[in-house]
């Protein structure tokens, strides 16, 4: 994360993500949307910033933001207290689509549903 900002209703961290390209040709990220949430709680959304070219076999980085409600942070937070206290582990799933470009023509959106565990 390189920056917090908080307006008394809603945080919006920025930072950087890494996104591989396995492909041997450029692929432009054009934009990406996506929800944040703790099971059944939906912690936030996230967007990709600004268009960015994977180079081929290669990674770059790609500025994102998300924007999460103070309020679920804080229901979030007490959802997880008894995992927290243990050190457990919290379950956040990102879904949304990427839409991508290889050489400005082909362009395709893909669709992302993926589970992390964060450990506390």
């Amino acid at each position: 994360m390189d920056k917090v900002e908080n307006n008394g209703e809603v945080r919006t961290f920025t930072g950087k993500l890494v996104v591989d390209n396995p492909n041997g040709y450029p692929i432009q990220v054009k934009r990406g949307n996506f929800t944040v949430s703790n099971d059944p709680l939906t912690l936030g959304d996230c967007k990709i910033l600004e268009k960015r070219t994977l180079p081929r076999n290669g990674a770059e980085t790609v500025d994102f933001q998300l924007n999460v409600k103070n309020k679920a942070l804080l229901l979030g937070g007490l959802q997880q207290l008894g995992s927290l206290l243990t050190g457990g582990e919290a379950k956040v799933t990102i879904q949304g689509e990427i839409k991508a470009c290889t050489y400005g023509i082909f362009c395709k959106k893909y669709r992302v549903n993926e589970s992390l565990k964060l450990k506390l």
